[in-house]
């Protein structure tokens, strides 16, 4: 008897235990993730972290999509978000645990709008942290638009510019300074002149010599220094209290120039191969070979250009450049193949700088095989190269070879792309501007 109850006890003992370790082994997690941001950029990355995930297959949810996940470490996963643009709430998955983890913001395409009056030429940021501005030709004369309302805020007259005459306004060492060429009394294209056009237009110099012609585009790079550009023929003309010719070997039909905030570079945009030139001395600074179809801007401090550009032995395969704009040494290549299908048809398109946070907006346009155009922005951190969003527009382009410009203004936590249209006598074209909202923290 004494042995059986023993028996017993030590059945009853054994159940416990295994009845107490079995409750330990499925005992709910215990989940507080926290994430790394609540506004992100679409195509962004999110990270977040939570003690428990340690040794746990950790999910994640948004809104209805389970996204992959990343493992960094025992506590923090990464996940790429979707190209999506609004707010949708996170779910976090940790083994048979599920959890809240409040909503994120997706920030990217706002909205698309023609311009209330019309545009041509290759659109200018002007820059000074207020209303997001720019400069293009008009059917009036060049004019000031205002993006966030797609108006002419200051027009100039017909006299001083017409499309008639050359293709775009063009600019200079100075943001504010822009030349202009109008067309004379009997019809005449007359010779180029120089304007300061904030607050109100003002003439600064004149062109003496030479140049009394048609252009595709033209610009001062240093004061009194002049050029002229002729793609039809491959023309450049260099001009001081003279005019010289020069010839060069390039397939590209530049739509404007590009002129270093330090006044010490420039270059065309687009170019069939980068040849950035010396601003004062006009002689060419350094080639950048390997390289076609090339789109860029220089940094606000002028010592690194930044280029769009595709291998010249491989058309499909684009890239993101930084540049030392002293010596054209590639700092950086950041490869964008991942962000479109191998079947599309992908040309480079203008980058610009955000004044106020580490970013890099550069622009593809994509055609699927279906023939279908999309403008996709891609948003990198210039620190370190690193694709931070990745914004689809849901809008089609019947004219992918425009003009555009990358117009960033912090203060509306927006980042506009306008596009235009080039060539003589265009008038009656209205351009498009979209607008791409920024998070803000």
């Amino acid at each position: 008897m004494y042995y059986q109850g023993t028996m017993r006890r030590v059945f009853v003992l054994v159940g416990l235990v295994a009845l107490a370790c079995q409750d330990t082994a499925t005992a709910p997690l215990e989940l507080e993730p926290v994430l790394s941001a609540r506004a992100l950029w679409s195509g962004g990355e999110l990270r977040i972290t939570d003690a428990a995930f340690a040794g746990q297959v950790v999910r994640v949810v948004l809104d209805h999509d389970t996204l992959p996940t990343q493992s960094l470490d025992d506590t923090t996963v990464a996940v790429r978000l979707p190209r999506r643009v609004g707010t949708f709430p996170v779910q976090v998955i940790a083994g048979s645990t599920a959890a809240s983890a409040g909503d994120v913001t997706l920030h990217g395409f706002q909205s698309a709008m023609y311009s209330v009056a019309f545009m041509s030429g290759q659109p200018y940021a002007i820059p000074g942290g207020g209303a997001p501005l720019i400069f293009a030709g008009s059917d009036p004369g060049a004019a000031v638009f205002d993006l966030s309302t797609g108006t002419a805020i200051q027009t100039l007259p017909e006299s001083l510019f017409t499309p008639d005459c050359i293709w775009t306004p063009s600019p200079s060492n100075d943001a504010n300074r822009f030349v202009l060429m109008g067309k004379r009394a009997d019809g005449s294209c007359g010779a180029a002149k120089l304007w300061s056009i904030r607050p109100t237009p003002e003439f600064i110099d004149s062109l003496a010599a030479g140049a009394g012609t048609t252009w595709y585009t033209s610009g001062q790079p240093s004061p009194r220094r002049w050029i002229f550009n002729w793609n039809n023929n491959n023309h450049l003309w260099i001009c001081d209290t003279g005019c010289v010719f020069n010839f060069y070997h390039s397939a590209d039909g530049p739509d404007g120039v590009t002129i270093s905030p330090r006044g010490d570079r420039f270059l065309w945009l687009p170019a069939a191969e980068l040849t950035v030139y010396d601003s004062r001395t006009l002689d060419t600074a350094f080639v950048l070979p390997g390289w076609y179809y090339i789109h860029g801007a220089f940094s606000a401090e002028g010592d690194t250009l930044a280029l769009t550009a595709s291998e010249d032995t491989a058309e499909d395969r684009k890239h993101l450049l930084f540049v030392r704009a002293d010596d054209g040494i590639v700092l950086r290549d950041v490869r964008l193949d991942s962000l479109y299908q191998q079947t599309d048809f992908v040309l480079t398109g203008p980058v610009a700088a955000d004044p106020v946070r580490p970013w890099l907006y550069a622009t593809l346009f994509v055609r699927s095989a279906a023939g279908e155009w999309t403008l996709r922005v891609v948003v990198v951190d210039r620190t370190n190269g690193a694709i931070l969003g990745v914004l689809d527009t849901p809008v089609s382009f019947p004219v992918p070879y425009a003009p555009a410009a990358v117009v960033p203004s912090p203060l509306e936590h927006r980042v506009y792309i306008v596009l235009s249209a080039n060539g003589y006598k265009v008038h009656g074209f209205r351009g498009t501007i979209l607008r791409y909202s920024t998070p803000q923290n």
